[in-house]
């Protein structure tokens, strides 16, 4: 307990006079989140949504993140399917583009994409995509919510003092970039 209390009042003091900064790359950023696709979600018992090959640009005070989307249906002879689409519903694919701010989470130490808004949905072969839009909406905010885009590790000691005194996150020069201090 005297030790660890040392500790953060060494961290502490070495934050307050000096300061910390950290970068993380885009190349980096774009790494951690390819592990984590594809991601689907099914909506409705009618259509499964997926989300694949992330392209993560970091742009100033931004992320944004363009995604392949397909949507499949789950049921393609069934009455309601054939009331909404007419017929049974093609497989649609294209691509989602989306721009969200970098939130940290000082209790586990993660960032996540946080206030996630939809800037653009092209779909091959539909002509209005405006009805797909608030299901691509709900699956990209939940994925955001779910998966981090990077996490503080607790093997480097600046590392630990600074999960508990980041002061700003901003994205400069297409990199995230974290200020730690007092």
């Amino acid at each position: 307990m005297v030790v660890l209390l040392c500790l953060l009042l060494g961290g502490s003091a070495y934050l307050y006079q000096y300061g910390y900064e950290m970068k993380i790359s885009e190349a980096e950023l774009q790494q951690k989140i390819n592990t984590k696709l594809p991601f689907s979600r099914n909506y409705y018992v009618m259509f499964k949504t997926t989300l694949d090959n992330a392209q993560l640009e970091l742009i100033q005070d931004n992320v944004r993140i363009q995604f392949n989307a397909r949507f499949e249906s789950l049921n393609p002879n069934s009455l309601l399917n054939k009331l909404i689409h007419g017929s049974n519903m093609p497989l649609l694919s294209g691509s989602v583009d989306v721009i969200a701010l970098p939130e940290y989470d000082p209790e586990t130490g993660k960032f996540f994409l946080s206030q996630a808004k939809l800037v653009g949905l092209d779909l091959k072969g539909v002509r209005n995509s405006k009805k797909y839009e608030q299901s691509v909406q709900k699956l990209v905010v939940d994925y955001l919510a779910r998966h981090s885009i990077y996490t503080l590790k607790e093997t480097d000691f600046k590392k630990v003092m600074a999960k508990y005194f980041l002061k700003k996150v901003r994205v400069q020069d297409h990199e995230l970039q974290l200020v730690f201090g007092i």
